[in-house]
């Protein structure tokens, strides 16, 4: 007899919510790798170790959330807990610092020989008077530091040595963030914490690109540490001379032959300097464009068009312009909206249903159903409402227009012609390394493999849909359609 099978259930991983993820990775962003500033250790070391007499450091360890209430059952008893204010907050934060090494950094600041560490030994009333001393000692680096950028008064509020003490003045119940740290304190490496307050990060720590400032350059610095990681991943990089907008109808209506005028453009047509007086040659397209890395959601490059010395048509970079606020950055950050959850279910079920939607044919299909359906002479259908269970409309879904009732009439199908796509006239594209984006620099050269007189593409929605030549009308910058794909 067959055994009984039964399905497999995970059993020993961690759960983690959506609020966790979005927490911890928006404080990422801007403590990448580490919280430290450039030369901040190097300050710390210089504020602590004349007064300890011995050496001092910290090393980042790791991040994790402290659900509500969970706190008590980490905290060792005794302890050496410090509650810092946030002025002008009203939330509070925790600093843990293990007994032994508190014991260390005080025997040593009083020139003692660092022999009687006890993890099991609260501090005397006095020793904590001292240890509150180096703690002022640090807090005050931290606030030249991280304090003015956060705009965020450190106020050291007392020190506690037993959780009954720490209960009565800070609040347990509520989520939190804590940033583990590993301290060494002369030969002796111990463990820091700060218990951070959840609603505080997601309320001051946007989940897009930090500001101007220490945090901005911290994500940058991080980027160029992984930059060995994503150097061999490619994008392209669109160098567009104009565009257009067009109707769906003129757009369909284009043919070989045809010339329109490029509507939005800062680049001219002319001859060179030495070849005016050979019209023969090749025009040359000089002035501004517009480069863009994949679909230039976050900013674009503009740049001058030159000639080089092969031939070909080169861009100078002048500067990176940003589009404004930065999206959140990818999927490590969900959508904090109350239908946050569907939404992600409903773009996981788009992007994994079969094959992709030509937006262009469907539109085409569209036309061409309502015109065989006026030509049959029949009248147009809204259909017949029917008592009973609603249809599945994703299986009946298809986009094979036949001629039968519900096809698209003809007035419905005209207001495409409402509808306007941009036609982007490109003078060509080349593939950049996530290495080549992150040292771009005004002053770079883009070397392009087009030379002057030859033909531009045309693109919709990303994609080539045809060539052109690039014509001059009446002093403005023109395309003569050469072939168009169907």
């Amino acid at each position: 007899m067959a055994k009984k099978l039964r399905r497999f259930k995970w059993s020993s991983l961690p759960q983690v919510s959506r609020l966790q993820a979005r927490v911890l990775n928006t404080l990422l962003t801007h403590f990448p790798q580490t919280p430290f500033e450039k030369g901040f250790k190097q300050k710390l070391r210089n504020a602590l170790e004349p007064v300890l007499h011995v050496d001092v450091d910290v090393w980042f360890d790791g991040i994790k959330v402290i659900e509500p209430g969970s706190l008590p059952r980490l905290l060792a008893d005794p302890c050496c807990c410090s509650i810092l204010g946030l002025s002008p907050k009203t939330d509070k934060a925790l600093i843990e610092v293990d007994l032994p090494s508190a014991q260390l950094a005080i025997d040593k600041l009083l020139g003692g020989t660092s022999e009687g560490s006890d993890a099991h030994r609260p501090l005397s009333e006095i020793e904590e008077g001292v240890f509150s001393f180096v703690l002022l000692k640090a807090l005050a680096i931290v606030q030249e530091n991280f304090g003015g950028e956060r705009q965020i008064g450190l106020k050291l509020e007392g020190l506690h040595g037993n959780l009954e003490s720490l209960k009565a003045r800070f609040d347990v119940d509520v989520r939190l963030v804590c940033l583990s740290f590993k301290l060494f304190v002369d030969n002796r490496v111990g463990v820091l914490r700060l218990y951070l307050p959840a609603g505080l990060i997601e309320s001051d720590f946007p989940a897009t690109w930090p500001e101007d400032g220490p945090a901005k350059e911290r994500l940058l610095f991080s980027y160029g540490d992984r930059k060995e990681l994503v150097r061999l991943l490619k994008a392209p990089l669109s160098i567009e001379v104009g565009r257009l907008d067009l109707a769906m109808g003129d757009l369909e209506g284009l043919d070989a032959g045809d010339i329109v005028l490029v509507e939005t453009t800062d680049a001219r047509i002319g001859k060179s300097d030495a070849d005016t007086a050979d019209d023969d040659n090749a025009s040359v397209l000089s002035g501004q464009v517009t480069c863009r890395i994949g679909d230039g959601a976050h900013g674009t490059i503009l740049g001058t068009l030159n000639v080089g010395a092969e031939g070909r048509y080169e861009v100078a970079i002048e500067t990176i312009v940003p589009a404004g606020t930065p999206r959140a950055m990818g999927i490590l950050f969900p959508s904090d909206g109350n239908n946050g959850e569907e939404a992600m279910v409903q773009d996981s079920k788009r992007l994994s249903a079969g094959g992709v939607v030509d937006e262009r044919a469907h539109a085409a299909a569209l036309r061409e159903a309502s015109r065989r359906h006026v030509q049959r002479g029949a009248p147009p259908s809204l259909g017949v409402a029917k008592v009973g269970p609603e249809p599945d409309v994703q299986a009946q879904h298809s986009d094979d227009y036949e001629e039968d009732d519900g096809a698209p009439n003809a007035s419905a199908a005209g207001l495409l012609d409402d509808v306007t796509v941009a036609m982007v006239v490109e003078l060509g594209r080349v593939m950049v390394s996530a290495a080549d984006v992150m040292g771009l620099r005004a002053g770079q050269v883009i070397e392009l493999s087009r030379a002057p007189g030859e033909p531009v593409d045309l693109v919709v929605d990303g994609k080539r849909i045809g060539k052109g030549e690039l014509v001059e009308i009446d002093g403005e910058l023109g395309v003569r359609i050469l072939s168009l794909a169907r």
